[in-house]
């Protein structure tokens, strides 16, 4: 019985990214269990969904983002107009986030990636949006600091992680916004 317990709590824990260093299962009070080596060769590789959950996001840059990105579906171009020095405020707080993270609060969000929508069918909007995400992805994938964190994204957003990649390896960052505004 307890070799299926053992491997039922490995089975949960590879399913939901933890690596060896937080896992620790104990056959008893002073012994503890041996990890399959399979499981710490998994999350030694890039399919691990760990990485993306490390990333910080503090509530107040949700906030921001989640009022930055209602404000521009909500708002009319002229109204943009004249609260852009509050928007380029809120993009200048949320800048320093990881790009994926702050993609992760958006597509999270039925509500953001419908206002993603209607920021879509503005063509002033849609590009005012796309150019400053677009010099964050080149930053981070100049840096191969994109990747890593493909695997946990898609779980968080419920989408297919290998689609993702697609994007992420050709760097088309239109083509990736707009699969997950479809999918």
């Amino acid at each position: 019985m307890k070799k299926i317990v053992i491997s039922l709590c490995t089975l949960l824990a590879w399913n939901h990214g933890m690596i060896a260093s937080d896992f620790v299962i104990w056959k008893n009070d002073t012994q503890q269990s041996e990890i399959n080596s399979s499981f710490v060769s998994y999350h030694a590789s890039s399919t691990s969904i760990a990485p993306f959950y490390k990333l910080s996001i503090t509530e107040k840059e949700a906030r921001t983002i989640s009022k930055l990105i209602k404000g521009m579906a909500e708002n009319s171009i002229y109204k943009l107009l004249w609260r852009k020095s509050e928007f380029e405020r809120m993009g200048d707080s949320i800048h320093h986030l990881h790009p994926v993270r702050f993609l992760g609060h958006i597509f999270h969000s039925k509500n953001l990636t419908n206002c993603m929508r209607t920021i879509r069918r503005s063509y002033f909007k849609w590009n005012s949006f796309m150019v400053g995400l677009k010099l964050r992805i080149v930053e981070e994938h100049r840096g191969k600091n994109i990747r890593p964190y493909i695997y946990g994204f898609a779980d968080y957003i419920d989408r297919n992680p290998e689609d993702i990649m697609y994007y992420v390896d050709s760097a088309d960052w239109d083509g990736l916004i707009k699969y997950l505004l479809n999918s």
